[in-house]
Formats: structure tokens, sequence, C-alpha cells
């Protein structure tokens, strides 16, 4: 639940979340009066925003060309939130700047009630040009400045160090348990519900199981937790949560559980007895006299400092969360506990929530201080001080060189998130690029320590589903997400494309899951929490379960290779292409060697490749392992120019190799 900044090849956006949580939701209208001179005349304007997770790309961000020339776009946005945004045409290497050519901060709007803005747009990234003189709608249309390129390297990237490590080698499924499975007809998911899905998780070839938050909690999503050492009454009871995990453990697969450290519900006990000044309690939390004036610490404008009485307590995300003071030693003490809890009971494990707001500076909130970074390394001690083999993935929602610092050299988180390389990834596809993913991985290549595991993902709780232009344009961000060094994290309903709510709204990202057409989609006998996202037959499990060219099947295919080969979980990677479309690049753990070809591109495509760089000798049979065919045997004779075939539109190829003995 931590804000994003979006990857481009020169700069990375800061934001201010906006909050799920408010009941209450205003109509924010903007429209862009002006545009700069140079804007083709058929420009698509979209948003960047806060409230899309920064994707330029999401259809529900358009800006539809009013009879006056002007450009509008209706937003529904929480009361009491920043909506923080960027107008761009369609993708961040054209995004607006200042008049005098400069980055321009993140447009804030603090959201009470319906609002309409006005806005003009000086320049964009990609042209030389200065702001228009005429309405949006009558701008004049020179040749467009030079693009910036992503700054491609071909860096290649060592084997995972811990190579036997559970989570290096995981496939990882999100779960929101309120929209997965519901037992009992309530319309609300449960405990019992998941587990009588876990044959059809392990069918599909994940190992490892991520729940959102568990715990007791006011709001539907348990981000502002009530109790750390119990359930909520909604899921079921702990002994439905035990035999979940048993179950789960029994059939080969690991539970990880959403940590949230930093902050509570201000209906948590701790924080109600906190509200007295002469309370005990009153240190858990981070209290002022006055109001210092802090601004979020993901930068833009908002309130963090909220009144209580006569004095001001902070809650970076809203007056609903107030944040944990751990610089007191009891609230170490009592939070470890609480995770100490969960382990016990056999949890394998933490995705901790906001990582970087944890602890603040001594000076102000800046987010990655050197305290914050001291409590990962901490928290990291404490958790394999009980458990070896349980791990920590942080959600760092930042840039790479960010992320990088919560790795500590090695010392650090054992997974942590990439925003980036998921921003990359879906441009990439959308633009049929391989440009700007292959600039990504170099960036992660350069930045990490050597040997780490990256968690790779294309969307999850906080952003809107990507809408790819069809289905052929999924199956290759599938294609990409479960080859590509790191570990691959899909969100529920991911495999059958289930897509985003008609909005922004954080509940139309967590929409209950469709196992087959009928009532209820197979989810409920009853009225579900919340409305499905969509009721087309197809995009349910059992239509896709029977068709071979579903991507539910295509996703199966691919965790099974996966699985197979260990230089797909945990091998070195070579990046051997990355141009007129197509990506390809080796993969290589011992003997194992696997070369993966991806075809982003709209026509076909040759693909000769340089095994040479590749550091181990290549030499006998190649098969590719996904269409069947077999090829040209390789030798020291062609290894240098290797013709690996023409790749169809969308195409893919995974070429199964051997190291000479």
């Amino acid at each position: 639940m931590s804000p994003i900044a979006p990857f481009t090849a020169r700069f990375f956006l800061g934001l201010a979340l906006s909050v799920s949580t408010m009941a209450q939701a205003g109509k924010v209208t903007l429209t862009v009066t002006r545009l700069p001179a140079g804007t083709p005349a058929d420009a698509r304007l979209t948003l960047g925003a806060n409230v899309n997770g920064w994707n330029p790309a999401d259809p529900h961000s358009i800006l539809k060309k009013n009879a006056d020339g002007t450009f509008s776009v209706n937003l529904d946005v929480p009361d009491g939130s920043v909506l923080e945004y960027k107008v761009t045409r369609g993708a961040w290497s054209s995004v607006e700047k200042n008049a005098d050519g400069s980055e321009m901060a993140n447009r804030t709007l603090k959201v009470q009630g319906d609002a309409t803005v006005k806005l003009e747009v000086a320049r964009w990234a990609d042209a030389g040009t200065a702001a228009g003189t005429g309405t949006a709608g009558t701008v004049t249309v020179p040749t467009p400045g030079p693009v910036d390129a992503p700054r491609v390297q071909m860096l290649p990237r060592a084997p995972v160090a811990a190579a036997n490590a559970w989570w290096a080698n995981a496939a990882v499924y999100q779960v929101f348990v309120r929209s997965f499975q519901d037992s009992n007809g309530d319309g609300v998911g449960d405990f019992r519900g998941l587990t009588s899905r876990l044959d059809y998780l392990k069918d599909l070839g994940v190992n490892t199981l991520w729940l959102m938050p568990i715990y007791p909690s006011p709001s539907y999503h348990g981000y502002d937790v009530t109790d750390y050492e119990n359930v909520h009454p909604d899921y079921g009871t702990l002994a439905d949560f035990d035999a979940f995990v048993k179950s789960a453990h029994t059939r080969g697969m690991r539970v990880l559980l959403d940590w949230v450290p930093n902050h509570t519900s201000r209906a948590h006990p701790w924080f109600q007895a906190a509200l007295d000044p002469k309370s005990p309690k009153r240190d858990w939390y981070l209290w002022r006299s006055q109001n210092p004036g802090w601004g979020p610490p993901w930068g833009g404008m908002g309130n963090v400092w909220h009144r209580s009485g006569d004095a001001y307590y902070y809650g970076a995300f809203w007056e609903g969360m107030p944040d944990l003071n751990w610089r007191n030693p009891q609230v170490k003490a009592a939070v470890n506990g609480a995770a100490a809890f969960w382990l016990k009971r056999g949890v394998d494990g933490f995705r901790v929530d906001a990582i970087r707001y944890v602890v603040e500076g001594k000076n102000g909130n800046t987010p990655d201080n050197p305290d914050n970074l001291a409590w990962v390394r901490d928290f990291e001690t404490f958790v394999k001080g009980l458990r070896k083999d349980a791990a920590v993935v942080g959600e760092a929602w930042t840039g790479a060189p960010n992320v990088a610092k919560y790795l500590l050299g090695g010392a650090g988180e054992d997974l942590a998130f990439d925003f980036d390389l998921r921003d990359a990834l879906l441009s990439a596809v959308g633009g049929r690029s391989a440009a700007p993913l292959q600039a990504a991985l170099d960036q992660v290549t350069a930045l990490y320590p050597k040997g780490s595991v990256d968690a790779i993902f294309t969307t999850n709780h906080d952003l809107v589903r990507p809408e790819y232009g069809g289905l052929a344009q999924a199956k290759v961000a599938a294609s990409l997400l479960l080859t590509l060094p790191g570990t691959p994290f899909l969100y529920y309903g991911e495999e059958i494309g289930l897509p985003n709510g008609p909005g922004g709204a954080d509940e139309q990202k967590r929409t209950p899951m469709r196992w087959n057409p009928g009532v209820g989609a197979g989810f409920t006998s009853g009225q579900p929490w919340y409305a499905f996202s969509t009721d087309a037959p197809s995009v349910t499990v059992e239509a896709q379960r029977k068709d071979p060219t579903s991507l539910l099947n295509h996703d199966r295919r691919l965790l099974a290779l996966r699985a197979q080969h260990p230089a797909l979980r945990v091998g070195g990677y070579v990046p051997l292409l990355a141009q007129d479309g197509v990506l390809a690049y080796a993969r290589y753990q011992g003997q194992d060697v696997v070369v993966v070809a991806v075809n982003l591109g709209a026509t076909a495509a040759p693909v000769k490749l340089d095994l040479t760089r590749v550091p181990v000798a290549l030499r006998g049979p190649v098969t590719d392992a996904w269409s069947g065919r077999r090829l040209t045997d390789v030798g020291a004779g062609n290894a240098g120019h290797y013709d690996a075939g023409t790749l169809d539109p969308d195409g893919l190829a995974v070429l199964s190799l051997r190291a000479a003995p």
C-alpha cells in the first residue's frame, strides 16, 4: 500500500497515495485547456496518476476531446486523499514538463468532495517546443523533437547465490482471501474456501501463497490492524487458518502473510489507550504538541499530523492509521512478538507492507533513512533467528536505486519487489519494443548485490489490472514474467485475465474470483461482497481449462517448464538480443541451459543469436520446448551466429540445450 515511482529512462516520479479506506469518493473532473505548440492533432492524452498505478496506458484514464477542443477525464477519488498526476500522450516518454524543459513536480489535489480543475500543458518531454497559444484542440503540428531512448547495456547476471533457498525457487500467488472463495454463502471469501481451492493452485503450478492481511480490522482490506495475533472473523477462526496452513504444507506449498508494522488502526486497543496523555501506551505512537508541518514521506502535499485533543499524532497514510513509534523498545517487543506468534503457527515468512516508512528519520519523515534500513536488518535477523528458512519480502514502492538499499548488500530482505521492471515490462509489451525492458533489466543487474533475487510481477492489489491489446499480448507478458530472472508473483485471477473493475478505486482492483459462468461465478452461493469485474463466460477457470489456447493453460505450461528447469528458477542470465521487437536471453544453471526468445512485435522476426555469450560451452541437440520442434544442433561452428528460426508476432520460443560436459 505504498506509493510508486514509475520507471523511465531518465527520471523517477514521486507521488502521494490515494487512500482507499475512505468511505466517500469525490468526483474530480480534470480538463486540459491548452496544449504545447507541436502537439499532434490526433494526440491521445492520458494521465499517469496514483489512482491508476502510474500507468499512462490505463484505458480508464484517457482524456476525451470535448466539442470546444479541450480534453477532460472524470475520476472517483476518495475524500481526504491526495490525487497526484501528470498528463502524458500515452507514455512516460511523452510526459508533460515545465515550460523551460525541466522536469515538473507531480500535480496535486487534496480531494474534499467534488472538484473541477482546469490546467494547461506547457511542454512535452519528447519535443523542444514551448507552450502554444490556442485551445487544446487548435494547436499547430510541427515535427516533434527527438526522444531519449532507454539505455541498453546487455549486462549479464550471475546465478542466484542461495540457489537452494525455497523463495528463490518459488512461484508466488497473491490471494485476497475476501475475494477468492466463499464457503458458507455469506458472499465473503474465507479460509475454508481457500483451502478447497488448493488443488487448483497446485495444478496451476504455483508453490507459495501470499495472503493479504487476515487480521481483525474495521476495513474490508485489513491494512489497519486491531489485533496482530488473531484473524478477521469474516475469514473464519484460528483453527480454520491452522487447517489451511497444514493443507498447504501437505501439498508442498509455502504460506506468506502480509505484515503491517508501520501503523495500526486507530481502533487498535494500543492507540485507544494512547489517546490518554498519561497512558503508558502514549509513547507507542508519535505525538507532538504542535503540528510540525511535515508532508507525506513520499512527497507532494497532504496532512500527516492529525489533531486529537490538545496534541497531534502522526499518521502517514491517513488519520485512521496512526504510525507506530519504533524507537520505543516496547513497540519492537510487541510487534516482533506477534510476528513470532505466526511463525510458530507454521507461517513461512512475511511480505512487509510500506517498508520505506517504518522508522522516521531523526529530523523528519524522509523515507529510506539509515534508521529505517537498520530496522530492516534487525527484522531480518529476528525472523531468521526464529526460523532460518523463513523469508522476508519487502514492499519498497520506489525506483530501483532505492529498492537496492533494502537488500543491504545481501544482509537485508530476501526478496524486493521490482516496480521499475513491472512498468518497463508493461511498456515493452504495449509499445512492442524490447528496449525499455532490457534497460530495466540492466539497471537491476548494475544496482542489486550479485546473486540476489528479484521479486517480479505485472500487477497487484494496489495497481489497476493491466488491459492488454488482446489475448496474444497477455500471453507475451506472462511469457516474460515466468522466464525472466527473479521470483514471479502472480495476482489472483491474473492467470485467467481477470479484468479490473470499471474504475480506479482499490475495490475494483480486488473483485471476486470467477470460477465458472454460473450464478455467483462459483465464488459464492450468496451475494458477493463486491460486484464482479466482468460477466464474460470466457473469463472463468472452468471455461479456460477446456480451451488449450487459453491464458490459463499458457500460464500452466510456463509454470511447468519453470519447475522442470532450474535454469529458469535460479540460473544465471545472459541477454542475447534486444532489437526489432525481439527480446532473447539465456538462463543457465549447471548443465541446464534454456534460451528464451519473445517477439513483442506485430510482424514475424528472424532470430539469430550469439550463443558464445553464454559462459558455458554449448554442444549438441536443440529442442524448442514450447513448440516441440527440433532445431539445428549447436556446435563450435555455429554458436556465434545460431539461427533460431523465425518467430511469429507475439511468438515465444523456449530452447532447451545442454552444456558440454
